[in-house]
């Protein structure tokens, strides 16, 4: 009986370890290509771990490698990102926070969670390009901040109309 539970025991290890080990090595096996540079980073994909799914959400590995050298880790971050290609949004699936530069190094923090909240792509260029690469189309960009002209015509107006009103009873007043 005992010799079983060693057995099993010893079967879990080596399920667990060969596991691990390859999605490690699935992350140093990537092919990183270039998609944009910033005065911050370098910023990479990996056009062979694209999918794309039924309801039109694309899946792709990101990385971002600093620029310059920090004392404090990351160097560099790689994330797995969902796309929706309908509806022009991103979220992180999967973040991992490297002590070396091009995702080696010691892996300082893995979020392994699962799926993030949804965020629109504003105008970064980091993601409105990605976006691109993975949808074949420029992202519908949703400025939050933006009124309809209609709008900031009548706020402009009560604005003025509020600045009347409060000027009117100084004037009385003097």
């Amino acid at each position: 009986m005992a010799r079983f539970f060693l057995k099993i025991h010893i079967f879990l290890f080596y399920v667990l370890a060969f596991g691990l080990t390859c999605s490690a090595f699935g992350e140093l096996q990537k092919n990183w290509e270039i998609v944009t540079v910033d005065n911050e980073a370098v910023y990479f994909l990996d056009r062979n771990s694209i999918t794309l799914s039924e309801e039109q959400i694309g899946r792709v590995w990101q990385l971002k490698n600093f620029r310059q050298i920090k004392r404090v880790p990351p160097q560099s971050i790689s994330s797995q990102m969902d796309y929706d290609c309908e509806k022009s949004r991103k979220r992180i699936f999967l973040k991992h926070h490297h002590s070396g530069v091009m995702a080696k190094g010691r892996l300082r923090v893995a979020n392994t969670e699962g799926q993030f909240d949804w965020k629109s792509i504003e105008s970064d260029p980091v993601s409105e390009r990605i976006f691109f690469i993975i949808c074949g189309k420029e992202p519908n960009i949703i400025a939050s901040n933006l009124k309809p002209t209609s709008e900031k015509e009548d706020s402009v107006a009560d604005n003025l109309d509020g600045k009347k009103s409060a000027d009117e009873p100084n004037q009385v007043s003097k």
